[in-house]
């Protein structure tokens, strides 16, 4: 719950143009095993590609 919540948390920074800290975040999480966090970094990955645009 603690790792799906870190990738979480960087939504503001992704609102924010600063996506940095989400990839940072996302680098750290990319092997984990659960399918949750797997779909979160995934999904904000895509938010922060869309921001950064």
């Amino acid at each position: 719950m603690a790792r799906r919540s870190a990738i979480v948390s960087t939504y503001y920074f992704i609102r924010k143009n600063k996506i940095e800290h989400t990839f940072k975040i996302a680098e750290i999480l990319v092997n984990d095993t659960d399918e949750y966090v797997q779909k979160v970094v995934r999904s904000w990955i895509r938010k922060a590609g869309k921001w950064n645009e």
